[in-house]
């Protein structure tokens, strides 16, 4: 999935994490979740719209991912205070991306390695089998596949909204 889902998790996730004391116990909880939710949203991205290579030739991928990038901008503006930590631990498997381009225009012969991602699908793999996520349809390549990202980005928000909500309440209940 792409960044914003990412994203997103990671504050669900801290958000639903708030009131786990110690602090340390939280931040680690926090931490855990998100990096295993970025294994499971990249299973689930069998399903979604995610080309494997760049298409620049089609509006359709330009607009998408400008919309992503617009979309990823205005979530880290908008929960940067509040969730920093966890949106960082939500992304950070796809610095694995970043490490491994750079390792391969220094380095000739540096490979395809990325051990955050290899080490968490394997952790994801060993609870649910990779014979599970086969099941999921493979729409990488059908523009179809950006609705079940959107509904499923959607839905997250909604989730983050209602306990948001709920946490004002509790903070500021009503006196007749």
């Amino acid at each position: 999935m792409q960044g914003p889902t990412h994203l997103v998790t990671g504050i669900l996730i801290q958000r639903c994490l708030k009131n786990v004391r110690p602090l340390p116990v939280q931040y680690a909880s926090v931490a855990g979740l998100a990096l295993l939710s970025h294994g499971i949203l990249d299973r689930l991205a069998k399903a979604t719209y995610h080309p494997p290579t760049p298409l620049f030739d089609d509006w359709f991928w330009i607009l998408s991912h400008v919309t992503v990038f617009l979309l990823t901008v205005f979530i880290i503006i908008k929960f940067w205070r509040d969730c920093k930590f966890a949106m960082a631990c939500s992304v950070l498997p796809d610095f694995d991306w970043i490490v491994r381009a750079i390792g391969k225009w220094l380095f000739s012969g540096y490979g395809d390695q990325t051990p955050i991602h290899t080490l968490i699908l394997r952790l994801i793999n060993f609870v649910i089998p990779h014979n599970v996520w086969n099941l999921l349809p493979n729409w990488n390549l059908a523009r179809k596949g950006l609705l079940v990202e959107i509904v499923f980005f959607l839905i997250i928000l909604v989730f983050i909204y209602v306990l948001q909500k709920r946490s004002r309440e509790t903070k500021d209940p009503i006196s007749e």
